[in-house]
């Protein structure tokens, strides 16, 4: 209905690790310039669209429900998607409770149009920022298209999947929110090993 017409794409299987700590790097360096037009072009379409996935499941009997962070609402991954499945509910984090040190401010809110309000509550009645709505969107058409997980392949999986969903202008944007800050987090500088490899489980660091 959107005019947008991209192939369903193909389970990646392999992360291309070395692309990974490429685009790390590059989200390491970029600057933060939310009144650079392109990015504000960007970041618009992206939370317009993403306005209009939310609508489009709520309007389908889908339900979204905010937590805290205090306690994990899944065990893990298929204990979400099947809560998805088989009742078409999604508890996802709120953005208010993990913003971060300090709360989200009147500039913070002013230059992001993901901390906006949505004009949308959760079942529970609380207020939706679209950054909430982006959560659940993503997880149900990025995570539950192929049944992806959290890790780094499932989050690349979810990325593909989900970017196809988006406009090119707003796919800018929603690739930074998704491949480019689940490749720092996987494969930043800080992951590394001194001969470059990522540190796994037990070693040093």
């Amino acid at each position: 209905s959107k005019g947008i017409t991209v192939d369903a794409g193909e389970r990646i299987t392999d992360i291309d690790i070395e692309n990974s700590k490429k685009i790390a790097d590059a989200y390491d360096k970029m600057e933060s310039n939310p009144n650079d037009p392109e990015v504000k072009a960007a970041y618009n379409a992206m939370a317009n669209e993403t306005v209009d996935q939310f609508k489009y499941l709520i309007d389908n009997g889908y339900t979204v429900e905010l937590y805290d962070g205090k306690t994990e609402p899944y065990k893990n991954s298929e204990e979400m998607l099947k809560d998805l499945r088989d009742n078409k509910h999604l508890y996802v984090f709120s953005t208010e409770e993990g913003f971060g040190d300090t709360p989200i401010t009147e500039k913070d809110r002013q230059e992001n149009p993901l901390l906006k309000d949505s004009g949308f509550t959760d079942k529970n009645g609380k207020k939706l920022l679209i950054n909430d709505a982006f959560r659940f969107v993503h997880d149900i058409f990025g995570h539950g298209e192929r049944g992806n997980s959290f890790g780094a392949k499932g989050e690349e999986n979810a990325w593909d999947v989900h970017s196809r969903m988006y406009s090119p202008e707003a796919r800018r944007a929603m690739t930074t929110e998704t491949r480019g800050q689940n490749s720092w987090v996987n494969f930043n500088k800080g992951m590394r090993n001194e001969n470059g490899s990522i540190k796994k489980k037990g070693d040093e660091g």
